[in-house]
């Protein structure tokens, strides 16, 4: 994990922010659900929450790169297997490699060294497959390797706040020969779920803010088309393809004397054109629509690396 974002902070002060503003109920589309106003408080929350689902892609990417990294330069194939102590493991009769990794990450205070802020504890479980079209091989050939088949289990718990996180994905990576050891143009399809509980708090205008949000969320990726290296270094999002969520996403805050609450079922879809960017965000009754640019704040890459939704 190369770069953590913070994400908890962000999702709390934008429910503060927008938290005096109004949903517009005044138009319907042909659904006949009704047109959100992307400036209240329950877009702005909902959107937030889906930035931190996005986030666990983030991490799942992230550990994905890395360990192929192991196995994968563009220069040549390794010629045997890892001997250091806590690298993947090869299982033959699967032709799959498996990793087991934890990781603790301590935060503090903003300007207060001393103050530990929380600390969370993070175990995920990684296996690899690498192909030379259809045949799996135990160590790939940069210049023959056409696929890559990656499943994550990712499970965090914050130890001062009690959050925790839990997460599975199964990534699909295809190029051309060549291609994927040299990070360059690939096609990935995935799948998996995001079960997770936050406590969320930040303090604005002197007035604290509270937040308890649980997720649970199944997403799949489809024939996401990108550069890596420009995905990677850069943020660049993908030229086509769609990112899609759904499940149950329940908000309660409270702000003195005000509160804010919903609960039930969501949907969230991220559409990728050049680099044009369409996010439909649905729940039972309403719709809204954003479309932007790759790289505003409204439509960024899923491929930023190294988030942690428990800091």
């Amino acid at each position: 994990m190369k770069k953590l974002i913070l994400l908890i902070l962000c999702t709390a002060a934008a429910v503060t922010i927008y938290w005096m503003s109004g949903c517009n109920g005044s138009s319907t589309d042909s659904n006949p659900k009704t047109t959100g106003d992307t400036t209240s408080a329950e877009f702005q929350t909902a959107s937030e929450v889906f930035d931190l689902a996005y986030s666990v892609d983030g991490m799942a990417l992230d550990g994905a790169l890395d360990l192929i990294g192991q196995f994968v330069t563009p220069a040549a194939p390794r010629q045997s297997r890892p001997a250091v102590t806590g690298d993947p493991v090869f299982h033959e009769g699967s032709m799959y490699w498996y990793h087991v990794g934890t990781a603790t990450e301590t935060t503090f205070v903003a300007g207060h060294p001393d103050s530990i802020l929380n600390i969370s504890e993070w175990i995920r479980i990684d296996s690899l497959q690498f192909m030379h079209l259809d045949t799996p091989k135990m160590i790939p050939d940069p210049a023959l390797l056409t696929e890559i088949k990656a499943g994550v289990q990712l499970d965090g718990h914050a130890l001062m706040t009690d959050d925790t996180v839990h997460a599975t994905r199964h990534l699909q990576v295809t190029g051309e020969p060549g291609s994927l050891a040299a990070l360059g143009d690939v096609v990935i399809n995935a799948g998996g779920t995001t079960v997770a509980g936050l406590t969320l708090s930040s303090v604005w205008r002197d007035t604290l803010t509270v937040c308890q949000v649980g997720v649970n969320m199944g997403s799949t990726w489809q024939n996401l088309a990108l550069n890596l290296t420009a995905a990677i270094d850069s943020g660049k999002c993908p030229t086509a393809g769609s990112i899609n969520w759904s499940g149950i996403l329940a908000v309660d805050c409270a702000r003195g004397d005000d509160s804010l609450k919903f609960n039930g079922q969501w949907s969230a879809s991220q559409t990728h054109n050049g680099n044009l960017v369409t996010r439909v965000f649905e729940n039972a009754t309403t719709r809204w629509t954003v479309t932007d640019t790759c790289g505003s704040s409204a439509a960024t890459s899923p491929f930023q690396r190294g988030a942690n939704p428990l800091r």
